[in-house]
């Protein structure tokens, strides 16, 4: 993953750690010195099996070292407080917060996705994996679901449906259904 993000443009130096998000969940935290995090989750995503791409990216002016040189990986934080302490955007959508969205269903996925993912803003076209999101999150985002709108939403619709606007529709449809 280091290797990954040392070779993509504007990247100086780049370490990656095991850490929590705000929500206590297990993470990994990419910190680097240079380059986009945009950018930096885009190439990782197409170069990286989805469970090795980082979910959040902080950019730091410089590492801390040992006094012998080498990167002191105990000076990094391990838990990210908030989205926007430190960290830079996780999303590539356009919506701030729930702007742009139609639907009850997409107002409330974005607004679970905003609490399991940590996530500070999620666009309709924003895809749940490629915002950190994992299987463990995945069960967590289906069970919010089901207790707000007493759905019956299988995890697999999650992996079918990854993108915010498809998963959304798909609910609807459920909700639709069940009201039939």
């Amino acid at each position: 993953m280091e290797a990954a993000l040392t070779r993509a443009d504007g990247v100086a130096e780049a370490a990656v750690i095991l850490g929590e998000d705000a929500g206590g969940t297990a993470c990994l935290i990419a910190y680097h010195r240079g380059g986009d995090a945009t950018a930096l989750r885009a190439a990782l995503s197409d170069g990286l099996p989805v469970y090795m791409v980082p979910s959040a990216y902080v950019a730091v002016d410089r590492f801390a070292t040992t006094p012998s040189g080498k990167l002191d990986r105990s000076a990094l934080p391990t838990r990210l407080e908030t989205p926007t302490a430190g960290t830079e955007s996780r999303t590539t959508g356009t919506g701030t917060g729930t702007d742009g969205l139609n639907g009850r269903a997409e107002e409330l996925i974005a607004r679970v996705w905003t609490q399991v993912l940590g996530a500070a803003s999620i666009g309709p076209d924003d895809n749940f994996f490629k915002l950190g999101g994992h299987s463990l999150l995945a069960i967590k985002l289906v069970s919010r679901v089901r207790a707000e709108l007493s759905v019956a939403l299988p995890v697999k619709a999650v992996y079918a449906h990854p993108r915010l606007r498809d998963l959304a529709a798909h609910i609807e449809e459920l909700l639709a259904a069940r009201d039939a």
